[in-house]
């Protein structure tokens, strides 16, 4: 059968790959060639089936939350189907206040439901799989969210980026190129996708050019506002750009109190030579798949033209000995140096708070 290769990335030189773990050889050969590989059937559906509930859940305390500023602003739709009662429950508002509409959550996410994909010890033998073995703590890093793509809903597509290349705020990362590298890079993180519902092109997928995790982090170049900023340095910012019509598209969004505050793509002319070398791929999956890939690998969200809501959520785990590079360091998820300081069961993880 295929082995894995030992890739050596133009910054560092890597450790060998463990072999031991749920992922084939032929599944590490492909994350490590391509920079992602989609595992089918990875999850059990009653975990799926509680992250949906847990969904429903987080959907439920919004109505609640904007009905007490403004009573009879939203109703609660409880008899649509999970596939559309997200765009069902927040048309009216997706029309007229598309601010108000929750672009991901992120906090909230520390409810019992999440745990058992969050915490899953399958998932993390995968991880561990692709990790470097001299690398014995993960952290889950502090970015694990849940994102309702909607229907032709501008601010939910994302542009062309490698992770790497943003800070906290979705802003172009400036910190120096072999910092992220050891943080983020091939050694260090591996990143997650997940879907709640049948995803193909109709529903938005994502798409991920092979082989551009080998690239090292490229120039991000500021695109425009994802929505009203908080920062005050954003008036700086726009000023350096060329013009409004430059300004296209969106960043992710953080959660529905944390707004993102910038939109960021890789330059354009990289993304043309890349895509002239190597035809994007979508990233087309089922309820229980799970999509692992690399930190600096290229991808972006396309359009949802469907009529369902596009429920997923993504997070990362990271080498617990690397910083986070933002104020929140998350929690550890494996650890043989502090097996204490892991939250231990479902209960305990909608205890802790978000840090």
């Amino acid at each position: 059968g295929t082995t894995a290769a030992t890739n050596t990335h133009p910054l560092q030189n890597l450790p060998p790959l463990s072999m031991a773990g749920p992922l084939t050889a032929d599944q590490v050969a492909c994350f490590d060639r391509d920079g992602f590989v989609i595992i089918r059937d990875f999850f059990p559906l009653d975990a799926v089936e509680e992250a949906r509930k847990g969904l429903q859940a987080l959907l439920d305390t919004q109505i609640d939350r904007l009905n007490a500023a403004t009573p009879g602003l939203l109703q609660p739709c409880t008899d649509s189907p999970f596939e559309t009662r997200f765009l069902d429950v927040f048309s009216s508002l997706v029309k007229t206040d598309p601010d108000r509409v929750p672009l991901a959550f992120r906090p909230e996410l520390h409810r019992r439901e999440f745990y058992p994909l969050l915490f899953n010890a399958r998932l993390l033998d995968a991880v561990q799989q692709l990790l470097p073995q001299t690398v014995t703590d993960l952290r889950l890093f502090p970015n694990y969210t849940a994102r309702p793509k909607l229907p032709e809903f501008e601010p939910h597509r994302v542009l062309w980026h490698q992770d790497a290349g943003l800070d906290h705020r979705g802003a172009p990362n400036s910190a120096p190129e072999a910092e992220r590298v050891q943080s983020f890079g091939r050694d260090a993180m591996v990143n997650v996708w997940t879907g709640f519902i049948p995803v193909g092109r109709p529903e938005g997928c994502m798409l991920m050019i092979p082989g551009t995790h080998k690239l090292g982090c490229v120039e991000h170049v500021l695109q425009g506002l994802a929505r009203d900023p908080d920062a005050t340095d954003v008036a700086a910012d726009m000023d350096t750009m060329a013009s409004d019509s430059d300004v296209r598209g969106y960043s992710q969004g953080y959660q529905s109190t944390d707004r993102a505050t910038y939109s960021t793509s890789i330059h354009p002319d990289i993304v043309a030579r890349e895509e002239a070398q190597c035809a994007p791929v979508p990233i087309e999956t089922s309820p229980g798949d799970v999509v692992l890939f690399q930190n600096l690998t290229f991808h972006c969200g396309t359009a949802n033209s469907s009529k369902s809501v596009r429920w997923s959520m993504d997070w990362r785990y990271q080498d617990a000995d690397q910083p986070t590079h933002r104020p929140p360091q998350g929690y550890l998820a494996r650890s043989a140096l502090s097996p204490d300081q892991i939250p231990s069961s479902p209960a305990v993880w909608a205890a802790t708070p978000f840090q």
